[in-house]
């Protein structure tokens, strides 16, 4: 496969439609000393899984109370 670092795009195609580097992304990265987790796509971060599910939702009352 070849991996574009800089378009960050792989012929696999598994990286541009999921956001997460492929293995042969991050064998290409590892011989650069760069972190995949540094490559991905925002929305697939910790900090966006975070910040989605920081709020909380109450539940409703019962209506058969």
């Amino acid at each position: 496969m070849v991996v574009y670092l800089g378009k960050k795009l792989c012929t696999c195609q598994f990286w541009m439609l999921t956001g997460i580097s492929c293995v042969h992304a991050c064998a290409a990265l590892a011989r650069v000393n760069k972190r995949p987790e540094d490559f991905c796509h925002p929305l697939v971060t910790m900090e966006s899984y975070k910040k989605t599910y920081e709020h909380h939702i109450n539940p409703l009352p019962s209506q058969f109370q």
